[in-house]
Protein backbone atom coordinates (compact mmCIF):
# COMPACT_ATOMS: atom_id res chain seq x y z
CA UNK A 1 0.00 0.00 0.00
CA UNK A 2 3.02 2.30 0.25
CA UNK A 3 4.14 4.67 -2.49
CA UNK A 4 7.11 3.58 -4.62
CA UNK A 5 9.36 6.06 -2.78
CA UNK A 6 8.19 4.84 0.63
CA UNK A 7 8.82 1.23 -0.39
CA UNK A 8 12.41 2.06 -1.29
CA UNK A 9 12.86 4.00 1.95
CA UNK A 10 11.54 1.15 4.09
CA UNK A 11 13.69 -1.41 2.29
CA UNK A 12 16.79 0.73 2.76
CA UNK A 13 15.99 1.24 6.44
CA UNK A 14 15.70 -2.51 6.85
CA UNK A 15 18.99 -3.05 5.06
CA UNK A 16 20.76 -0.46 7.21
CA UNK A 17 19.33 -1.94 10.40
CA UNK A 18 20.45 -5.43 9.40
CA UNK A 19 23.96 -4.22 8.50
CA UNK A 20 24.22 -2.34 11.80
CA UNK A 21 23.14 -5.37 13.82
CA UNK A 22 24.99 -8.12 11.95
CA UNK A 23 27.94 -6.35 10.35
CA UNK A 24 27.11 -7.47 6.80
CA UNK A 25 24.66 -6.72 4.03
CA UNK A 26 21.41 -8.68 3.91
CA UNK A 27 20.91 -10.75 0.77
CA UNK A 28 17.25 -11.39 1.45
CA UNK A 29 14.35 -9.69 3.13
CA UNK A 30 11.19 -11.11 4.61
CA UNK A 31 8.51 -8.45 4.42
CA UNK A 32 5.87 -8.11 7.15
CA UNK A 33 2.93 -10.42 6.44
CA UNK A 34 4.80 -11.36 3.21
CA UNK A 35 3.14 -8.27 1.72
CA UNK A 36 4.61 -8.06 -1.77
CA UNK A 37 3.32 -7.17 -5.20
CA UNK A 38 5.42 -7.00 -8.38
CA UNK A 39 6.26 -3.35 -7.69
CA UNK A 40 7.56 -4.28 -4.24
CA UNK A 41 9.56 -7.20 -5.62
CA UNK A 42 11.09 -4.84 -8.20
CA UNK A 43 11.94 -2.36 -5.42
CA UNK A 44 13.64 -5.14 -3.44
CA UNK A 45 15.66 -6.10 -6.50
CA UNK A 46 16.58 -2.45 -7.17
CA UNK A 47 18.00 -2.28 -3.63
CA UNK A 48 20.14 -5.37 -4.19
CA UNK A 49 17.90 -7.85 -2.38
CA UNK A 50 18.14 -11.23 -4.11
CA UNK A 51 15.27 -13.12 -2.43
CA UNK A 52 12.21 -12.88 -0.23
CA UNK A 53 9.71 -15.20 1.43
CA UNK A 54 6.08 -15.40 0.30
CA UNK A 55 2.95 -17.24 1.33
CA UNK A 56 2.05 -20.19 -0.92
CA UNK A 57 -1.29 -18.59 -1.84
CA UNK A 58 0.54 -15.64 -3.42
CA UNK A 59 1.45 -17.72 -6.47
CA UNK A 60 -0.94 -18.01 -9.40
CA UNK A 61 -0.20 -21.71 -9.71
CA UNK A 62 0.42 -24.50 -7.21
CA UNK A 63 3.98 -24.41 -5.88
CA UNK A 64 6.24 -26.87 -4.14
CA UNK A 65 7.28 -24.92 -1.04
CA UNK A 66 10.33 -27.16 -0.65
CA UNK A 67 12.19 -25.28 -3.42
CA UNK A 68 12.87 -21.68 -4.49
CA UNK A 69 11.42 -20.07 -7.64
CA UNK A 70 12.28 -17.17 -9.91
CA UNK A 71 9.80 -14.35 -10.46
CA UNK A 72 10.23 -12.29 -13.63
CA UNK A 73 10.02 -8.57 -12.90
CA UNK A 74 8.56 -5.99 -15.30
CA UNK A 75 12.08 -4.86 -16.32
CA UNK A 76 13.08 -8.40 -17.33
CA UNK A 77 15.21 -9.02 -14.23
CA UNK A 78 14.38 -11.77 -11.72
CA UNK A 79 14.15 -12.15 -7.98
CA UNK A 80 14.11 -15.43 -6.10
CA UNK A 81 11.17 -16.28 -3.87
CA UNK A 82 10.84 -18.95 -1.23
CA UNK A 83 7.46 -20.08 0.07
CA UNK A 84 6.80 -20.93 3.66
CA UNK A 85 5.10 -24.24 4.36
CA UNK A 86 1.53 -23.08 5.01
CA UNK A 87 -0.04 -25.76 7.21
CA UNK A 88 3.17 -26.26 9.18
CA UNK A 89 3.47 -22.53 9.81
CA UNK A 90 -0.17 -22.36 10.86
CA UNK A 91 0.26 -25.23 13.29
CA UNK A 92 3.32 -23.75 14.96
CA UNK A 93 1.64 -20.34 15.18
CA UNK A 94 -1.84 -21.22 16.38
CA UNK A 95 -1.83 -24.69 17.94
CA UNK A 96 -0.15 -24.42 21.34
CA UNK A 97 0.09 -28.17 21.88
CA UNK A 98 2.17 -28.56 18.70
CA UNK A 99 5.05 -26.66 20.30
CA UNK A 100 5.09 -28.41 23.66
CA UNK A 101 7.91 -30.78 22.74
CA UNK A 102 10.57 -29.91 20.15
CA UNK A 103 11.77 -33.51 19.89
CA UNK A 104 8.27 -34.76 19.02
CA UNK A 105 7.72 -31.86 16.64
CA UNK A 106 10.94 -32.63 14.74
CA UNK A 107 10.33 -36.37 14.51
CA UNK A 108 6.55 -36.38 13.94
CA UNK A 109 5.57 -33.10 12.28
CA UNK A 110 8.54 -32.10 10.11
CA UNK A 111 8.76 -35.33 8.07
CA UNK A 112 5.08 -35.17 7.18
CA UNK A 113 5.55 -31.80 5.46
CA UNK A 114 8.59 -32.74 3.40
CA UNK A 115 8.02 -33.69 -0.23
CA UNK A 116 7.89 -37.49 0.08
CA UNK A 117 9.02 -38.11 -3.51
CA UNK A 118 12.06 -35.86 -3.11
CA UNK A 119 12.83 -37.35 0.28
CA UNK A 120 12.74 -40.89 -1.15
CA UNK A 121 15.14 -39.83 -3.90
CA UNK A 122 17.47 -38.12 -1.41
CA UNK A 123 16.88 -34.72 -3.05
CA UNK A 124 17.55 -31.74 -0.82
CA UNK A 125 14.56 -29.59 0.02
CA UNK A 126 13.75 -26.75 2.35
CA UNK A 127 10.96 -26.46 4.90
CA UNK A 128 10.30 -22.89 5.93
CA UNK A 129 8.28 -22.23 9.04
CA UNK A 130 6.97 -18.68 9.15
CA UNK A 131 5.50 -17.24 12.32
CA UNK A 132 5.52 -13.95 14.16
CA UNK A 133 8.58 -13.46 16.32
CA UNK A 134 6.40 -12.12 19.13
CA UNK A 135 5.04 -15.63 19.67
CA UNK A 136 8.39 -16.76 21.05
CA UNK A 137 8.29 -15.86 24.73
CA UNK A 138 5.93 -12.88 24.48
CA UNK A 139 2.55 -14.39 23.58
CA UNK A 140 3.45 -17.97 24.42
CA UNK A 141 5.58 -18.58 27.48
CA UNK A 142 8.58 -20.84 26.92
CA UNK A 143 8.10 -21.03 23.15
CA UNK A 144 11.51 -19.39 22.77
CA UNK A 145 12.96 -22.48 24.47
CA UNK A 146 11.03 -24.71 22.06
CA UNK A 147 12.52 -22.81 19.11
CA UNK A 148 16.03 -23.01 20.52
CA UNK A 149 15.80 -26.75 21.15
CA UNK A 150 14.20 -27.36 17.75
CA UNK A 151 16.90 -25.56 15.78
CA UNK A 152 19.92 -26.61 17.83
CA UNK A 153 19.08 -30.18 18.82
CA UNK A 154 15.77 -31.73 17.78
CA UNK A 155 15.70 -30.99 14.05
CA UNK A 156 19.31 -32.18 13.50
CA UNK A 157 18.60 -35.31 15.57
CA UNK A 158 15.62 -36.05 13.30
CA UNK A 159 17.79 -35.75 10.18
CA UNK A 160 17.06 -32.12 9.29
CA UNK A 161 19.85 -29.63 8.73
CA UNK A 162 19.03 -26.10 9.86
CA UNK A 163 20.39 -23.61 7.30
CA UNK A 164 19.96 -19.99 6.34
CA UNK A 165 18.10 -19.10 3.18
CA UNK A 166 21.35 -17.52 1.92
CA UNK A 167 23.12 -20.85 2.17
CA UNK A 168 20.26 -22.86 0.71
CA UNK A 169 20.03 -20.51 -2.25
CA UNK A 170 23.79 -20.67 -2.81
CA UNK A 171 23.67 -24.47 -2.89
CA UNK A 172 20.27 -24.82 -4.62
CA UNK A 173 19.54 -22.02 -7.09
CA UNK A 174 15.99 -21.88 -8.43
CA UNK A 175 15.28 -23.94 -11.53
CA UNK A 176 11.70 -22.88 -12.18
CA UNK A 177 9.92 -19.62 -12.96
CA UNK A 178 6.59 -18.65 -11.53
CA UNK A 179 3.89 -16.09 -12.10
CA UNK A 180 2.75 -13.68 -9.37
CA UNK A 181 -0.81 -12.60 -8.64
Amino acid sequence: LATPRDKLTQIRWGQQDFAQRFGRAAQGMWLPETAADLETLAALHACGVTYTVLAPWQATEPVDPTEPYLVRLPNGETITVFFYTGPLSGSISFESDVTNNADHFASAYLPSYANAEKRAQGVDQILIIASDGELYGHHKAWRDHFLSRLTLTSAPAAGFEVVTLDRYLRDHPPTRDLQRR
